[in-house]
């Protein structure tokens, strides 16, 4: 056994050599080796929905956790599919970590599972509402804007059908930033009321906060910079205190940096733009620091 320390706590690591043969063991005894991979997947889920709930409150600590956990993720996603023929418990791992892939940059592998998980979904059911939704999410950021409005509006009709109505108000919240990416910009603002309405009636913090960087962007696509700016500040002053939440943050302050320097006003546009850098960097979100080093260079 390997002893390692980080920064995120201290692991204990098997040789690989003493894995492999541990696992060739397990496998000989089919119904013992079931029951561990069902304990895998349980511990996975929770952990997933361990930071779902964690997203506004303890961002950082909830992504790092899940990071280092990334391979026995992996691992529980295919002894779930392996386990449960319905997907269902695949999809109660995948579904929640819809940010996770995002902050980690794997896109396409949340893309790979979820393709995986809807192929085996029963037709009506809330998994199936929640997968479409993170599909959705996943498509717009791989430019496929298409594909994410058709997965948003049916991940919103089934989350309504199957009383799911927070997987149906996210749905709205994608639907809005689809259709904001594809220059659907009035259709994107009614899908932003929709969106608006279902998040404050559940109370979703995190989805408010996502749905007004969207407006953000809208807004400067437009060129209505003075409502971009207002709309991302009033974002930014409801977060609550003590939050380390730096995903939403850092769009919020993208937005707003491109929308000052767009007014003429480089100096306050580049201190914006550094702001949501510093959010992206310290949470190690790949994506976010390349867009904001890209606005960096252009300002």
């Amino acid at each position: 056994i390997v002893l390692r320390t980080a920064a995120n706590g201290t692991r204990y690591r098997l040789l690989d050599t003493v894995r492999e043969f541990g696992a060739e063991l397990l496998a000989a005894r089919p119904a013992e080796q079931a029951a561990v991979r069902a304990r895998h997947v349980s511990r996975y889920r929770a952990l997933a929905e361990r930071f779902h709930a964690r997203i506004v409150t303890a961002q950082l600590d909830a992504f790092r956790e899940l990071s280092a956990e990334h391979q026995d993720i992996r691992a529980a996603l295919e002894y779930a599919l392996e386990l449960d023929d319905s997907g269902r418990d695949a999809a109660r791992i995948a579904a929640p970590l819809d940010y996770y892939w995002h902050m980690s940059g794997r896109l396409r592998e949340c893309d790979h599972w979820l393709s995986k998980i809807l192929g085996r979904l029963p037709g009506s059911c809330r998994e199936r509402a929640w997968a479409l939704v993170v599909r959705a999410h996943a498509a717009t950021f791989q430019g496929r804007t298409d594909s994410a409005r058709a997965n948003a509006e049916r991940g919103i009709a089934l989350g309504d059908q199957v009383g799911e109505p927070l997987a149906a108000a996210r749905g709205y919240l994608q639907l809005h930033m689809a259709l904001s990416h594809g220059g659907e910009l009035d259709r994107a603002a009614a899908a932003h009321d929709a969106a608006q309405t279902r998040l404050e009636a559940l109370g979703d913090t995190f989805g408010l906060l996502l749905n007004e960087s969207v407006v953000g962007y809208r807004h400067v696509q437009a060129g209505r910079l003075d409502e971009a700016v207002a709309a991302c500040d009033a974002a930014l002053s409801g977060v609550p205190a003590g939050s380390t939440e730096c995903y939403a943050h850092g769009y919020l302050y993208m937005f707003k940096g491109l929308a000052l320097f767009l007014q003429g006003d480089a100096r306050a546009g580049f201190a914006a733009v550094s702001d949501a850098l510093r959010a992206k960097h310290a949470l190690g979100e790949t994506v976010g620091t390349a867009y904001c080093l890209e606005f960096l260079a252009w300002l």
